[in-house]
């Protein structure tokens, strides 16, 4: 008995020769936002998550009002020196449903505690503003519509003056004979 619990120290030991010592998960960086983030209703939102430099590598998730997400998300992990980088990039269509919310990505590893991660959040500020090609058009479905209003009036104020006698017509015949 005592020879097998050395055995299972020193091969223990041997199996993380020239490895960098277990650690847990103490800092998630969110790659290259701002917070809040502004964005349209109805647009997809791309963000990045990421755990630098931990063995072993992280588990990383996304959190919204309180629930899970589980789709639209890809993970990256490469080997870097001594540890390890993990990063997750969601993409995920954002709705008013989700205004002035935050969005959290959480991270932990096989030596954070169960159940305790390590949160890194940013507040989504939604917006319902048109812009590009949909304002552009809106706006010039409007002005064309005032146009025609205004060519409309003015075509029946015309038509009521002829009527009326008040406007005298000429034809191209009649100026030339009084030319």
């Amino acid at each position: 008995m005592a020879l097998m619990f050395f055995l299972f120290i020193v091969l223990g030991f041997a199996s993380y020769e020239g490895y960098a010592q277990a650690e847990p998960v103490t800092s998630v960086v969110i790659d290259n936002t701002e917070n809040p983030i502004t964005i349209r209703d109805g647009e997809t939102l791309t963000i990045s998550c990421s755990v630098y430099d931990i063995r072993p590598s992280a588990n990383v998730s996304w959190v919204i009002n309180g629930e899970v997400i589980t789709e639209g998300i890809s993970h990256n992990v490469t080997e870097d020196g001594d540890g390890f980088d993990t990063t997750s990039v969601l993409y995920m269509v954002v709705t008013s449903d989700y205004d002035q919310k935050d969005l959290i990505c959480r991270a932990r590893n096989d030596e954070n505690e169960i159940n305790t991660y390590v949160n890194k959040s940013v507040t989504l500020d939604v917006t319902n503003e048109s812009s590009g090609p949909n304002k552009g058009m809106i706006g010039g479905l409007v002005g064309a519509a005032s146009g025609v209003t205004v060519v409309m009036i003015i075509i029946i104020s015309q038509t009521k003056k002829y009527k009326s006698g008040k406007c005298k017509h000429s034809s191209s015949s009649e100026k030339a004979q009084t030319a």
